[in-house]
């Protein structure tokens, strides 16, 4: 766990973020039974999120890096097209 993140450190900032209130509940609901604030238990599950898939994220930023040094305007549209068509695809299954 980062150092940051452990109980008691403090937050090097703050900021707003919106999350759907079913999950706002959940959140508040874990951060109490963990003796935590519920700021502190998203940025503890983001920290997790991030050292599990680091390998996946480097990659893709590394493929992005590349796309936008070699000015391949055309590969990088179509990339961030896909990427947003699967997230949007998603964002449909999950409400159907």
């Amino acid at each position: 766990m980062p150092a940051d993140l452990k109980k008691g450190a403090p937050m090097a900032t703050t900021a707003p973020v919106r999350i759907p209130e079913d999950m706002l509940t959940e959140v508040k609901q874990i951060a109490a039974m963990r003796g935590s604030t519920p700021g502190d238990a998203l940025a503890q599950a983001w920290a997790e999120f991030i050292e599990r898939h680091r390998g996946e994220l480097s990659e893709q930023f590394d493929e992005v890096g590349r796309l936008l040094r070699e000015r391949d305007t055309t590969a990088f549209l179509e990339r961030t097209r896909s990427s947003r068509r699967a997230r949007a695809e998603s964002a449909a299954a999950k409400l159907a």
